[in-house]
């Protein structure tokens, strides 16, 4: 296994987490609810800015960091950016590997999402889901597996659209290596089996969705969204928008955006606008 992109990847996180934690966000009106008794059973909802006009959408964003670290604080400036739009904005965190295993995982995003939409705020909205690097496959699993939407009393009527930002769209696509096999066991396990969302698709999809990943990804390869694209294409009428960052890596395509004006950022804004 060539282990020189993981690095390269690795390389850029700490300046990244820095800037994340550093960064200058304006006040916004958040508030920190709990859908369990562990520590990291909560999401923090934001109101739309002062002077904006409120949206229909209310955008359910689940973060990344490998399904092993990782909080919504650290992405307070997207919900500064949405909310600024007039949009609403959710966003869980969920009990981590090695510790807890898959199902716990997905036990979360899914209390997660269950506790949102009972919000007196979110009644009547549809939702954007949006999950980025882990968080994009636990977001895809929770609008592509169908038992999971039935069992919290939804349908993906409700979904206005998917955004995976470098997620983890078609296992297959993965690495077989001691970090993927931590989070979903050998490919030949039940496991991995119910951990890709690409197993889940139906030939009935309709949900919009926009996958944004980089050619240089060095920690979920591009395979992983090409492979869920051209899966989702040739089986459904969903419309697919595949945005590929030339010289992208996992941390570029999945950070730059937050801190600036860029071609990914204006991509989001104007496709989300366009739901």
């Amino acid at each position: 296994m060539n282990w020189l992109p993981i690095f390269r990847e690795l390389s850029q996180l700490p300046p990244l987490v820095y800037k994340m934690v550093t960064a200058d966000v304006a006040p916004l009106k958040e508030k920190k609810i709990s859908f369990g008794e562990h520590a990291r059973q909560y999401m923090l909802a934001y109101e739309p800015q002062e002077g904006t006009e409120e949206k229909e959408l209310l955008i359910y964003f689940i973060h990344g960091g490998g399904w092993r670290v990782g909080r919504p604080e650290r992405r307070r400036l997207l919900a500064e950016l949405f909310s600024g739009m007039g949009y609403r904005v959710v966003m869980p965190t969920y009990r981590v590997i090695p510790r807890y295993k898959f199902y716990d995982l997905l036990e979360d995003a899914q209390l997660g999402l269950e506790a949102c939409m009972k919000l007196p705020e979110a009644k009547g909205k549809r939702i954007l889901l949006m999950g980025e690097s882990a968080g994009g496959n636990l977001a895809a699993l929770l609008l592509y597996n169908r038992d999971i939407l039935k069992q919290i009393g939804l349908s993906q009527d409700q979904f206005a659209g998917f955004i995976s930002m470098v997620g983890v769209l078609d296992m297959e696509g993965m690495p077989d290596n001691f970090y993927m096999r931590s989070y979903n066991g050998p490919r030949k396990g039940d496991i991995f089996q119910h951990s890709n969302p690409s197993n889940y698709l139906q030939e009935d999809e309709k949900v919009p969705v926009l996958i944004v990943h980089g050619t240089r990804d060095g920690l979920v390869p591009l395979p992983s969204a090409l492979n869920f694209a051209q899966k989702l294409e040739k089986t459904s009428t969903a419309s697919v928008d595949l945005h590929i960052v030339e010289d992208g890596s996992h941390m570029s395509v999945a950070g730059d955006w937050l801190f600036r004006e860029n071609a990914v950022r204006k991509k989001l804004i104007s496709w989300i606008q366009g739901l």
